[in-house]
């Protein structure tokens, strides 16, 4: 493995120390922020106001944070609104200099079902954020979309411009 992700701060306490880059996937509460810039983990930038807490953070801590940009393509769970994000993120990039923009990311809804018009229209919104900030020269390391269920049914989440994947439970021998 390349990174850790994991649902909460809780657990990415948990492994930190083993020296690998830990994410956060889920989402931060204010009062996580200062343990999260101090073990240094890549945050989920969810909204610029999360964001705007973070970057203040580590600038009191004197530090750049990586941070990843989370995507609501259509999970409806956490994330900035696909259709708004662009602006969102240009913002981010712009206002907040202590934060690293690691990479961007969201979560499929119903990837489990195969060949489903719901999740090809994620990976389309995911992609069309991600071309917009290409051709505004505003450079993303990496896009990831695919979970276990993703992995499974969908190659186009590990098909280029998708180049991170997050097993989880198929690491396991299950399949969504």
């Amino acid at each position: 493995a390349s990174f850790f992700g994991v649902a909460d701060i809780n657990e990415a306490m948990e492994i930190a120390h083993h020296g690998l880059s830990v994410q956060v996937l889920g989402n931060l509460f204010e009062d996580e922020i200062p343990d999260a810039v101090r073990i240094n983990l890549i945050c989920p930038l969810n909204d610029f106001k999360t964001a705007s807490l973070i970057n203040d953070e580590a600038k009191k801590q004197n530090k750049i944070i990586r941070g990843a940009l989370t995507i609501d393509s259509g999970m409806g769970r956490i994330g900035m609104v696909a259709d708004t994000a662009f602006e969102e993120i240009c913002r981010i990039k712009n206002e907040l200099k202590n934060i690293e923009i690691f990479g961007i990311y969201s979560h499929f809804a119903t990837s489990w079902k195969l060949d489903d018009d719901y999740t090809f229209g994620q990976i389309a919104k995911l992609k069309k954020i991600y071309d917009k900030l290409q051709a505004a020269n505003i450079d993303i390391p990496y896009i990831y979309i695919g979970a276990s269920g993703g992995i499974a049914n969908y190659k186009e989440c590990f098909t280029p411009p998708f180049n991170l994947v997050r097993a989880g439970i198929n690491m396991y021998g299950f399949c969504d």
